[in-house]
């Protein structure tokens, strides 16, 4: 029982059997047997065989201890019946009993007449009740032994010997048999193999003609690769099922752990080209079901998922082994996110659960993590799982890659296979460093940015969640265990076999560097390799291929796992950051950190103006110029930065005790005069050769190329001060005023609430803030004011709304919701928010936006539609 007897396999007498013998050799029957009975046993086996059935028993009588279950039920799942040996022993041994409930577990109704009770022995104990009803062959009386012995053979269906299918229905169920094996993966992997074999006969008689008899199948898939015959679609399922292939019997087999892991990437394309083959046999989605029974939200476009702030938009987007991707948000933050709804039977929900787990809330560059992971539950009922990651509004490994393919040429570019492979690399190294492995790597799980950023998904394990040895299926108590842990090398492996799957079809000039990434040890290596050969090919890369955008929005550039109390974006992926708990000033490029400031900087305020300008002014007088992402200089004031302000000529920074002076590009500062009074604020014209300064003590400068052109001394304490074309607009105790360019002062104009003057969309516009007022109820309002002093209300936000950016010409701007948090908006309504963040600041052109959160720091950009 549970072992194989070499006699019945045609191994060698002494030979060990290998995974080929045990696979290639369908059994048509397993001996269930007690130990006791081996006498009486044994001349039904010699009978068995000599009647040419091929038989699966223990011959080696294993003694220390009994044979393991798993053994046990892969025995009978590779014997087309099982022959119940009855005795009073039988039904008395433990394990006996456990192969007649898997044997009757297969067959429930016997329509397939499965299990064979044979009496071996007269017995004193009554039968077992579970096939107390099925027709019993008596073996115990020699005079009728022959009779009964035929009636037993009569019904064995002899399993059908290892040949190479050739009809469509012989070689689809080749396809479909590795998924029977999925809790076995070293038999799953070899009946891949099989499935290949089977597959390039059949597809090369399909596409092309007879194939050669003397062209291997390795040799056939590839020339089926080369053809030109197949969709472009094809192609990569064709390679990934080669190369996985050929991983059981070539070198490839020490490349990768054989788990039922390690292994999904092949049968996902095995999958998806059984179904491009054999149309006719698309199995049933489940996930059609469960997406029906969600109900609709919102103006019904939309379906929620019960418990959660997610919704999901119809259609599906995708599709993994895990199940279908949809397009989501989260309804609270306006957040967009991605949802897997994923196929898992009941009994493996909660291994899944623990398992996804570990990477919720995991903070890793080029990673993206769970945001949630939880069982769907529509009206009480369990309908499935379902897993939401944040959403990076580009499209997938896949998905790209299969939009490529439809383009003339047909092929992924190489540079572009790098550049995606690279990514992944990079992104696998920090999953590594935070001591966690992926486990499940292909094509579905990478994810590419219109920049070119390419990002590992997690969501989970696509298979490997069986029923252990005591799974309710098998008559025990429930035990199902999550996938092994794997190692690092796993997923390198499973990166070697995506990059092999892209370069198909590009020849043999890069198997160098295939086998260099082969020998390496860490993701770092990988990445350092692939890096080294990315740099030595031609052609477009990834930023070439990105299809067309979706709809306008913010799309998530880039997370930088720096706590940070601000964060600024300074053009493309550069961000400046000021830490939390050191705060010191990092610039970072990507996730790299490309400076860091020598000390530490009390942050008072900053300002960003065009052409990846940024400025920061300190509470003790520290000035950090930044153009084009670099560090420009380095300066110190004397007392607080009041403000800073780019002009034509760099930046105008003055501080609470007199100094007013000028930065510009080449370092030089350069001091212009000493307000008497401390700036307080400064506001600049248009065409930023005009700028105005309001000193603490009410004092009113205005400069024109460097020369001052006017002094006034005679006005209230300034709030704040703005441009609106040439008309400088002046707010002092809750009223309006301007100073026209002959030095009048328009009359006072009464603005209840007026808190704030700000740069406008245009430069022919400021824009005024009032607070809002709890006794009237007037909610926070932005008024535009043009160069003829005219009033348009821009926006209106809810009471207890903190403004915390100027605004651009379309409206984009970052506000302190009430509850906290940061919000952004665009053309007047909110868009986004983020509860937890601590800040939140836009580029000058409004487009870029940095938000900092309590562990990271997320860089977003809006899109176009």
């Amino acid at each position: 029982m549970g072992r194989l007897g070499r006699s019945e396999v045609g191994c060698p007498p002494q030979a060990p059997c290998s995974l080929a013998d045990v696979v290639t050799n369908e059994f048509d029957v397993f001996i269930s047997y007690a130990r006791q009975d081996d006498a009486v046993v044994e001349p039904l086996v010699a009978r068995l065989v000599n009647d040419n059935f091929s038989v699966w028993i223990d011959r080696g009588r294993l003694g220390a201890g009994d044979p393991l279950m798993d053994d046990i039920a892969k025995a009978i799942d590779l014997s087309a019946h099982t022959i119940a040996c009855l005795s009073d022993a039988y039904v008395q041994r433990r394990h006996t009993m456990f192969e007649l409930q898997l044997s009757r577990h297969r067959d429930p109704d016997s329509r397939e007449v499965r299990t064979l009770p044979a009496l071996l022995l007269p017995m004193t104990r009554p039968v077992p009740a579970i096939i107390s009803h099925l027709l019993i062959a008596d073996l115990t009386d020699e005079r009728t032994y022959d009779t009964n012995y035929q009636q037993l053979i009569h019904n064995i269906r002899r399993a059908e010997r290892p040949r190479e299918p050739t009809d469509p229905d012989s070689v689809a169920r080749a396809c479909e048999a590795p998924f029977r094996y999925l809790d076995d993966a070293p038999v799953a992997l070899f009946q891949v193999q099989r499935a290949t074999r089977a597959l390039a006969r059949w597809l090369y008689r399909r596409e092309i003609g007879e194939p050669p008899a003397e062209l291997d199948p390795d040799t056939l898939m590839g020339q089926l690769i080369l053809s030109g015959r197949l969709p472009a679609t094809v192609v990569p399922w064709l390679a990934m099922v080669r190369t996985f292939g050929s991983y059981v019997t070539g070198e490839g087999a020490d490349r990768v752990t054989i788990t039922t892991e390690s292994i999904a990437p092949a049968l996902s394309a095995l999958r998806a080209l059984t179904a491009w083959a054999f149309p006719e046999r698309a199995a049933y989605d489940p996930g059609a079901d469960v997406l029906a029974g969600l109900p609709k939200a919102g103006d019904g476009s939309e379906r929620q998922l019960p418990g959660s702030p997610y919704r999901l938009r119809e259609p599906a987007v995708g599709r993994t082994t895990l199940g279908s991707r949809f397009a989501g948000r989260d309804a609270v933050t306006g957040r967009a996110v991605m949802v897997h709804l994923v196929d898992l039977p009941e009994r493996a929900h909660e291994a899944f659960l623990g398992d996804v787990g570990r990477f919720t809330g995991l903070t890793v560059p080029q990673v993206l993590a769970p945001l949630a992971a939880d069982r769907l539950m529509v009206a009480d009922n369990s309908r499935g799982l379902y897993v939401v990651l944040p959403d990076t509004g580009t499209v997938t490994a896949q998905d790209l890659l299969e939009h490529t393919l439809q383009e003339p040429g047909g092929q992924l570019p190489v540079r572009a296979a790098y550049e995606l492979v690279l990514g992944a690399a990079r992104g696998l190294a920090g999953l590594h460093a935070a001591g966690q492995v992926h486990g499940g790597l292909g094509l579905a799980d990478l994810a590419v940015n219109h920049r070119g950023v390419v990002y590992v998904l997690c969501a989970g394990r696509e298979v490997g969640y069986g029923a252990g040895p005591d799974d309710p299926a098998t008559g025990g108590a429930t035990a199902v265990e999550p996938p092994a842990p794997l190692t690092p090398q796993a997923d390198l492996a499973a990166l070697l076999t995506i990059l092999r799957q892209l370069l198909a079809g590009h020849g043999a000039a890069h198997e160098e560097t295939l086998r260099e990434l082969a020998g390496c040890r860490t993701a770092d290596r990988f990445a350092q390799v692939l890096a080294s050969a990315s740099q030595r090919v031609d052609g477009r890369g990834l930023r070439d291929l990105i299809p067309d955008r979706g709809p306008a929005g913010l799309e998530l550039v880039l997370t930088i796992p720096v706590p940070s109390r601000r964060a600024w974006p300074l053009g493309g992926t550069r961000v400046l950051v000021w830490e939390a708990g050191t705060d010191v000033l990092t610039l970072h490029e990507g996730v790299d950190r490309r400076w860091r400031d020598s000390r530490a900087v009390a942050v008072r305020l900053a300002v960003a103006g065009t052409g990846d300008r940024l400025a920061v002014g300190g509470w003790e007088g520290a000035v950090r110029y930044f153009h084009g992402g670099e560090p420009v200089v380095a300066a110190d004031l004397d007392g607080a930065v009041g403000d800073l302000r780019f002009t034509a000529g760099g930046l105008v920074v003055g501080s609470w005790k007199r100094a007013l002076a000028r930065l510009t590009p080449d370092g030089r500062l350069t001091r212009l005069v000493d307000v008497s009074g401390g700036v307080h604020r400064i506001a600049v014209a248009g065409g930023g050769e005009r700028f105005a300064v309001a000193d603490l003590a009410g004092g009113l400068t205005v400069y024109a190329g460097g020369e001052k052109i006017v002094d006034r001394t005679d006005l209230d304490l300034v709030t704040d001060l703005g441009y609106a074309g040439s008309r400088l607009v002046v707010l002092a105790d809750e009223a309006l005023t301007s100073l026209r360019l002959d030095n009048r002062l328009d009359p006072h104009d009464p603005r209840p609430g007026a808190v704030r003057l700000l740069p406008a969309p245009t430069p022919e516009h400021c824009v005024l803030v009032t607070d809002a007022d709890q006794r009237t109820g007037r909610p926070v309002e932005l008024w535009l004011i043009n160069q003829a002093g005219a009033h348009l209300r821009y926006a209106t936000l809810p009471a207890g709304t903190r403004l915390l950016s100027g605004c651009d010409v379309h409206g984009r701007f970052v506000v302190g919701p009430p509850a906290g948090g940061c919000a952004y908006w665009s053309d007047g309504r909110q868009r986004q928010s983020w509860p937890t963040a601590v800040s939140a600041a836009l580029s000058a052109d409004g487009r870029m936006l940095a938000v900092s959160l309590p562990d990271r720091v997320e860089l977003y950009e809006e899109v176009d539609a």
